[in-house]
């Protein structure tokens, strides 16, 4: 579905280029061929309805600012276009010493006229907001972390808490991101993402591919707004008030990055990683011991069991994976399934809850497709696969590591007995919940086969409260 864009995004109260010499004064409109571009690279952005109301709410309150991640001309000039187009306040201003290349011309025509300062201060920054012009600048900016360092005065934190000094309405901060990927980056660069640049920082090339993809809808996301006037009356005498603007900074940050990891998930550990953590967990420990003196083994032997059991048990998610089963799922559903009938509502409820803590879906089981269609809705639904709980006898190859690739972790019928197994999956589990992983389990234990529902079986559950860890 394509949104319509604001032919229109300078408001009146700039018409008149009195800002025209001063470095971040946005008061020129987008070119004619940035717009053409715009609506051939990203016609299908998704904006949450309730991110719109949101920003609706805050600009009735007080002016506007919002602060975009990585420093991008192309992103800050789609979301002037897509705000106006909404009739919301779209930036006019840009702090910071990021300013986009277009200022460069503003700056060379202020060479021959006068002008009240060479940057915006904050009583310029203050007579824009009170006129209802909204702002925006870049949170994680190499060369303007380099000059806030040098002059912390030009700190664009820095800049709207002394105009917020002296305005009684509440400035509010939103962090906004444009996710073009929900594909998590890559510790170690690879040479092509030089060329293509990376899933948050997308590059020419990137955005081409990106506008023609289908497995996946880029969306605009919108944070947790930071309250100046709140951090202002709130800040304390235990920290420094040169403290202030960093705090506000790393708020941001923070608010965006748990908007951001509800729509891609966390970031996974590997899978090598996983078994350290569940291998060295000191319950695990104590239960290797505990069962190499019942059994009248080595410990090395006991060892070597605990590692076979995180192998038997551990998912294998790759995104990859994913993908080819959003393909086959997309084509089987359309042949067997007239509609998949939900509210998008609830996702907006379920992204709330996932900002900080991990979700666990307790499903119904009464045939196969019931893992396929909430991870196929999830997925499409902007949210990550959660990782499903699967029967043992489902391991078997090639299901099995088509399963374990997508997400699935293989849980035996009976723990009766085992107690190091016990122990091992206890810790996998607590390690999944610590790294706010979503999880998917069936309550009755598994399918009912009859069509009907089973009697919940609350051993599963016992893991995720803790009472059998």
């Amino acid at each position: 579905m394509k949104h319509s864009l604001s032919e229109k995004t300078l408001p009146d109260f700039l018409k008149s280029r009195q800002f025209r010499g001063i470095p971040g004064a946005l008061n020129n409109e987008p070119s004619m061929l940035f717009k053409i571009v715009v609506r051939i690279l990203s016609p299908n952005i998704k904006f949450d309805d309730e991110a719109v109301k949101l920003l609706r709410r805050l600009s009735e309150d007080g002016p506007v600012v919002y602060a975009l991640k990585y420093p991008s001309y192309y992103d800050l000039q789609y979301i002037r276009m897509r705000l106006a187009s909404l009739g919301l306040p779209a930036p006019c201003f840009l702090l910071g010493g990021a300013a986009n290349l277009r200022n460069l011309f503003s700056r060379v025509a202020g060479l021959f006229k006068p002008k009240s300062g060479s940057r915006l201060t904050p009583e310029i920054v203050r007579g824009l907001l009170v006129n209802k012009c909204a702002g925006a600048f870049f949170l994680v900016d190499e060369n303007d972390s380099r000059n806030r360092y040098v002059s912390p005065e030009q700190d664009p934190v820095n800049v709207l808490i002394e105009a917020q000094s002296k305005m009684p309405e509440p400035i509010a901060i939103v962090p906004i991101f444009p996710l073009y990927d929900r594909r998590q980056k890559r510790q170690i660069q690879p040479f092509w993402e030089t060329l293509l640049g990376n899933p948050d920082r997308p590059g020419c090339i990137r955005r081409i591919l990106t506008a023609f993809r289908k497995w996946t809808q880029p969306e605009l996301l919108v944070g947790c707004p930071v309250h100046l006037i709140a951090e202002y009356e709130e800040f304390g005498s235990d920290k420094s008030w040169e403290d202030l603007p960093f705090e506000v900074r790393r708020e941001l940050i923070e608010n965006i990055n748990d908007r951001i990891r509800v729509n891609r998930g966390p970031e996974k550990l590997s899978r090598m990683e996983v078994e350290e953590r569940v291998l060295q967990d000191a319950r695990v420990q104590k239960a290797v011991s505990e069962s190499a003196k019942s059994d009248r083994t080595t410990e090395e032997n006991t060892r070597r069991k605990a590692q076979s059991y995180v192998n038997e048990i551990a998912a294998d998610q790759r995104i990859q994976t994913i993908h080819f089963l959003y393909y086959a799922l997309n084509w089987l559903f359309k042949r067997i399934l007239d509609k998949l009938d939900y509210l998008e509502s609830d996702f907006t409820s379920l992204k709330k809850a996932n900002e900080k803590n991990s979700l666990i879906f307790v499903s119904c089981h009464k045939s196969h497709l019931d893992y396929l269609v909430v991870g196929y809705i999830l997925f499409t639904n902007q949210m990550p696969l959660p990782l499903m709980a699967a029967g043992k006898n489902l391991s078997f190859w090639p299901v099995g590591h088509v399963l374990r690739k997508g997400g699935a972790f293989f849980i035996r019928r009976s723990f009766k007995g085992l107690i190091l197994y016990t122990r091992v999956f206890a810790s996998y589990v607590q390690v999944l919940i610590k790294e706010k992983i979503n999880i998917n389990f069936y309550i009755e234990g598994g399918r009912s086969r009859t069509g009907k529902f089973l009697h919940p079986k609350v051993g599963m559950l016992g893991f995720f409260v803790g009472h059998s860890v």
